[in-house]
C-alpha cells in the first residue's frame, strides 16, 4: 500500500469517527438531523423545525465538538512525543514513563490542584514538575559509569517511582470531596469541561465545576455530560 493511499485511509477513518461521535451520546443526533445540521450551516438553509435544530447545534458545535477536538490534538501531541522518545531510545516500545516524566507531571498537576484551583497554574505545575523528573533521571544517569543508556533507563524508573510515590501521598491529602475527583478526572484525560470560548479551548482542572450548567447552550451541560 502506497503512502498516499494509506494517508488518505487514515483521514477517512478520522472522518468517520469524529462524525459517528457526534452523533453518540445520552442525547443521541440522528443522520437526518446531523444532515439538516451540516445543510444548515453550510447554506443557511432554514428548516422547519428550527427550535429542534437549535438544540442540535447546541450539543454538537458547543459541547461535542469542542471535545473532539481537543481529543484529536492531544492524539496529536502525544504520537509526537512517543515518536520523538522511539527515536532517543532507538526502541518502538518505549513510553512517556521510561524518564518519570509521565509520574513527575501527573505529581506537578495533582500539586497544582491542592495549591490553587487556578487552570493555569495547574499546567505550569505539570510541566515543571514533568521536566524535573526528567532532570533527575539525567542526574543519576551522569552520577555513575557505564551503558549512559542503561544508567538513563534506570534513573527514569527511580525518578518515576518517586512520583509515583509522592502522588499518592497528594492523593491522601487531598479532599475526598472536591479536590481528590479532579485529580482523579485529570490523570484519567477527561475532557468533559472542555468548552467552547471566544478565547483558545482549554480545559478546567475542577471537579465541581461537573455540576455546574450553562444556560446558554439551550442544554444543561450536566444533562449532556452524563449522557
Amino acid at each position: 500500500m502506497s503512502r498516499k493511499i494509506l494517508i488518505l485511509l487514515l483521514l477517512t477513518m478520522l472522518f468517520l469517527t469524529v462524525l459517528i461521535s457526534l452523533m453518540l451520546g445520552r442525547y443521541p443526533v440522528t443522520i437526518r438531523e446531523m444532515t439538516d445540521l451540516i445543510l444548515h450551516e453550510l447554506f443557511d438553509r432554514h428548516s422547519a423545525q428550527n427550535e429542534q435544530l437549535q438544540v442540535v447545534r447546541n450539543v454538537v458545535v458547543n459541547i461535542r465538538m469542542p471535545r473532539i477536538v481537543t481529543a484529536m490534538l492531544v492524539g496529536a501531541s502525544l504520537s509526537v512525543s512517543g515518536a520523538a522518545y522511539q527515536s532517543m531510545f532507538i526502541n518502538p516500545l518505549v513510553s512517556p514513563g521510561m524518564l518519570g516524566v509521565l509520574s513527575g507531571a501527573s505529581f506537578g498537576a495533582a500539586l497544582g490542584m491542592i495549591l490553587s484551583a487556578g487552570w493555569l497554574t495547574v499546567q505550569i505545575c505539570a510541566f515543571g514538575f514533568g521536566v524535573l523528573a526528567v532532570l533527575i533521571a539525567v542526574g543519576i544517569a551522569k552520577l555513575y559509569k557505564g551503558d549512559k543508556l542503561l544508567m538513563l533507563i534506570l534513573g527514569g524508573v527511580i525518578s518515576s517511582s518517586l512520583f509515583t510515590s509522592l502522588l499518592s501521598v497528594i492523593k491522601y491529602t487531598a479532599d475526598p470531596y472536591n479536590q481528590l475527583p479532579a485529580i482523579i478526572y485529570w490523570l484519567h484525560g477527561l475532557l468533559l469541561h472542555v468548552r467552547q470560548h471566544n478565547d483558545p479551548v482549554h480545559i478546567l482542572p475542577d471537579g465541581r465545576r461537573h455540576y455546574r450548567h450553562n444556560d446558554s447552550l439551550g442544554l444543561s451541560q450536566h444533562s449532556e455530560h452524563g449522557r
